[in-house]
């Protein structure tokens, strides 16, 4: 049975099921759930857990006249051909109160800024770069 003193820090990633080392992933906020569900499970029956996707939160600041913020669009556009909608994009040019939220956010109004989650990631090649590296985050 799953023993709570298997988990050394909040982000371990394994547990022990019928005598085996399963990796889980980093679950420390569903750690109560998945205790109970280990705890409700009865003996001999096997336990397969599944990894799942953190929901990303993503907001890029650009200006339009912008020739490093043009790169980044035209790879969003060129890889999933549109902008995702999982990224808000925000016009700094159109909207001066995006101008604020940027500096806000990031502590200086440059774009391009993918804001990932509250943290600011400047220059396009940069951004790029993370939105290879994170496809499953963007749809």
């Amino acid at each position: 049975m799953f023993d709570p003193a298997l988990i050394e820090a909040p982000y371990h990633e394994e547990i022990y099921v019928d005598g085996e080392t399963k990796v889980i992933g980093s679950l420390k906020g569903l750690y109560d759930d998945l205790y109970a569900y280990l705890e409700e499970t009865p003996e001999g029956v096997s336990v397969h857990a599944t990894s799942c996707i953190e929901q990303v939160s993503l907001e890029l600041y650009i200006r339009a006249s912008c020739p490093y913020c043009q790169r980044v669009m035209t790879y969003l556009k060129n890889t999933y051909g549109k902008v995702p909608k999982s990224i808000q994009v925000k016009d700094i040019g159109n909207n001066p109160q995006y101008g604020n939220e940027l500096i806000q956010v990031g502590g200086k109004r440059q774009v391009p800024c993918l804001v990932i989650n509250g943290e600011a990631l400047y220059e396009s090649k940069d951004i790029i770069e993370w939105l290879k590296e994170n496809q499953e985050s963007v749809k």
